[in-house]
């Protein structure tokens, strides 16, 4: 299975866009694994497939060889930091589902609007703009590059 980059991740607690590459997807601390951080995850990438997060398996950085290990703390570094632990989600993905443009804004915008307390600390945002831009992006690249929510 091969997921084209940038994606976008989404679960019930955030959105999370500008995913560009494996190391930033699968590369999370520990203990936000441990609390669900892929739990009913939803990746959509930027060929329009998208894919559910159906288990997932922490694997500490010292399970892999040592260049591979060093490579990923130093690529996360700045956005981990340096107290937490890191570690690799192994993840079980379900089958591609291709999906059209529209049917992903609808999906991500519904999934946002759901979620008012996501956006409203953003005095400029309303459901009116947000709408808006949902319907104005004309890329997948455009949406996935452009969203990000986390409350």
């Amino acid at each position: 299975m091969s997921i084209n980059y940038p994606v976008v991740l989404y679960t019930n607690k955030y959105i999370r866009g500008m995913v560009k590459n494996e190391n930033s997807l699968f590369v999370a601390s520990g203990v936000s694994i441990d609390t669900g951080y892929f739990d009913n995850g939803v990746i959509i990438d930027s060929n329009c497939n998208r894919y559910e997060v159906l288990a997932v398996k922490k694997v500490p950085f010292y399970k892999f060889s040592f260049l591979r290990a060093l490579k990923l703390y130093f690529i996360n570094w700045g956005f981990i930091g340096t107290t937490k632990e890191l570690s690799w989600a192994d993840i079980t993905l379900s089958a591609p589902q291709r999906c059209k443009l529209n049917d992903i804004k609808k999906e991500l915008l519904n999934v946002l609007l759901s979620h008012p307390k996501w956006y409203s600390h953003y005095q400029q945002e309303t459901e009116v703009s947000i709408k808006e831009y949902f319907k104005e992006a004309k890329t997948i690249e455009e949406l996935i590059n452009n969203i990000s929510i986390y409350p």
